[in-house]
């Protein structure tokens, strides 16, 4: 079984033919993903729980310290065997570590050029989230609850979210023949049921933009979505989009800060300003292109795999309260 076996599965899933989970494990299951945001300017140390938590929203003008967030972020989960990152970055840069890596995450879309690419990886997405949800219903299930290297957390990240949605806009307006389905209609569409209905799945959606705006994400979409994140903003009205009962003190104390400070916001975690880590996008890149392997030393570790069906394995799902 051991490595050889691990990479024959990464490398089969590169044909994008086979659903993201081949294999369930018999041994270790997870049912917390820690990371670490950044410190309180108060000073504790501020974390969050991927698993607890749901789908969240980055936002942040340009300058204001996002993308250094994000690549900290991400970095956190390119070694867990227990998570998967996949997504949409058109420009390449913060998925594209992810991508040229790729025995660990080959449903990442970074050719600009491609917008088909973008439907299709869509429409995987959702299919694996109905499946498991049809898992969940064979076994009388309302959530994932726990998450293994066979059965991982889906963390799907939209880089510029706004960005992919005005591309398959402006693609739609060029397009010529009137019988073909509008590109962005049909994105937006399946972005709706991946946020009312993906969570209890196991996918957690992170959509990055500099703003929420209204004809981007709309408010049902936003009320989906809790987890929220926001770095500088030029306008009060920015924060309100998310933080509807926001006071202006609030705003102003993050607008006075240096770039890098944020508020966040979450179910479990009350608003906070924090300022978070520095990780510059050549030690990200480093980081992502070289725990390759040790993802894969860490997933032979953790025990020995079985191609079986999921429902064998009913603890890997669960009832919790909330």
């Amino acid at each position: 079984m051991g490595l050889l076996f691990l990479m024959r599965s990464w490398r089969a899933l590169l044909t994008g033919s086979a659903p993201i989970p081949l294999v369930v494990m018999s041994m270790v299951r997870v049912r917390e993903c820690g990371i670490s945001v950044g410190r309180a300017l108060t000073g504790p140390l501020v974390k969050l729980d991927l698993i607890s938590e749901a789908h969240a929203i980055v936002t942040g003008q340009t300058r204001s310290g996002k993308s250094v967030w994000s690549y900290s972020f991400l970095s956190q989960l390119a070694t867990e065997p227990f998570v998967r990152v996949v997504g949409v970055d058109l420009t390449g840069i913060l998925l594209g570590p992810f991508q040229q890596r790729g025995l660990s995450d080959p449903w990442i879309v970074t050719d600009g050029g491609d917008l088909d690419a973008v439907l299709v990886f869509m429409r995987q997405l959702v299919e694996e989230m109905n499946r498991r949800n049809r898992l969940l219903s064979d076994i009388g299930a309302d959530k994932l609850a726990e998450f293994s290297a066979g059965f991982p957390l889906i963390v799907a990240v939209f880089e510029e979210f706004p960005g992919i949605v005005q591309r398959l806009r402006a693609a739609d307006a060029a397009e010529t023949d009137r019988k073909k389905p509008k590109k962005a209609p049909v994105f937006l569409s399946l972005l709706s049921s991946l946020v009312a209905e993906s969570a209890k799945a196991g996918i957690r959606l992170v959509l990055i933009a500099q703003r929420a705006d209204a004809d981007i994400i709309g408010g049902a979409a936003r009320e989906n979505i809790p987890l929220r994140v926001t770095f500088r903003q030029s306008s009060g009205e920015a924060y309100r989009m998310l933080y509807p009962d926001i006071e202006p003190g609030e705003i102003e104390t993050v607008k006075a800060q240096p770039p890098g400070v944020a508020m966040i916001e979450t179910p479990r975690i009350p608003r906070t300003v924090f300022k978070g880590p520095y990780l510059d996008y050549g030690r990200y890149r480093a980081h992502v292109l070289s725990c390759d392997l040790e993802f894969l030393l860490n997933l032979d570790r953790m025990g020995e795999f079985h191609t079986v069906v999921s429902e064998e394995f009913p603890e890997l799902y669960g009832n919790h309260e909330d």
